[in-house]
């Protein structure tokens, strides 16, 4: 698996942090050609040069193809490559024969980008993160087990619950706190809004919580900004200099949520 740091644009690509997430161990699932297969993550190789045979199929497969000159890609190109070995299944598994399971589960997420459509190939060449509902059906689907995922603790006998965490779609991290802590030192405030109070900003993390908890791996945001995020009504970039954070506000039918748009905020890391 192969994608470019950066498109000819020089915006960062959104596989990017989907494959750098990836670990040696990780399962990943293939859809492709009407088929839904695995993969075993073996190990990673950044700074890797886009080949030339890799820029000639890209570029035909998006139809961008016309001479070389005018190639949207380009050998040479610097990106991260994911090295996997597929596994062997006992038999072909067509998507068409689970696509209703497959669809409903996709139903739950809040993602305006979703894996699948109802033929099995909407946004191919595509990396995502599955949310549970999914990532449990396909599991399933292809006979593997559902990694183990630590859940919230059990309640004090002394307390009746029931338990209740903020944010409820997300699990209880026991290494949060020093994360939020790490957060607070770096960012100090909400870069977006301002906000310094404490009781009113999040630790938000990049990509999943279970495998980065550094520096580089989130920021401090406030509560209703780390919604808008979360539920894809605004994004944050980084710009590809990787010295200053872009906003960008995707849904605007909110006057608050507006002023921010195209809003630029310096990365403390670089200062």
């Amino acid at each position: 698996m192969f994608t470019t740091y950066l498109d000819r644009d020089g915006v960062r690509t959104p596989n990017v942090l989907p494959l750098e997430n990836m670990a040696p161990g990780d399962t990943v699932i293939i859809n492709f050609d009407g088929l839904v297969g695995t993969a075993k993550v073996i190990s990673k190789v950044p700074d890797f040069p886009m080949t030339k045979e890799f820029a000639f199929a890209t570029n035909t497969l998006e139809g961008r193809f016309r001479k070389p000159e005018s190639a949207q890609w380009m050998a040479g190109m610097k990106g991260l490559r994911v090295n996997a070995t597929y596994e062997p299944l006992p038999s072909k598994i067509r998507y068409q024969d689970f696509a209703a399971q497959i669809l409903k589960a996709q139903a739950e997420s809040s993602r305006s980008r979703q894996p699948f459509d109802v033929n099995g190939n909407a946004n191919q060449g595509t990396f995502y993160w599955l949310d549970m509902p999914l990532a449990r059906v396909l599991l399933e689907i292809v006979g593997r087990p559902l990694p183990t995922i630590p859940g919230p603790p059990t309640p004090p006998p002394e307390t009746h619950g029931p338990y209740v965490a903020k944010f409820a779609s997300h699990l209880i991290r026991p290494e949060q706190s020093a994360f939020r802590d790490l957060m607070l030192k770096i960012w100090k405030k909400c870069p977006v809004t301002g906000i310094q109070n404490p009781a009113l900003l999040d630790a938000a993390h990049f990509e999943d919580w279970r495998y980065h908890n550094g520096e580089s791996a989130g920021m401090l945001l406030n509560t209703l900004i780390h919604r808008a995020v979360d539920r894809e009504v605004m994004e944050i970039k980084l710009d590809p200099s990787g010295k200053k954070w872009r906003v960008r506000v995707l849904v605007k039918d909110d006057v608050y949520i507006n002023q921010f748009d195209r809003a630029e905020f310096p990365n403390p890391l670089t200062l």
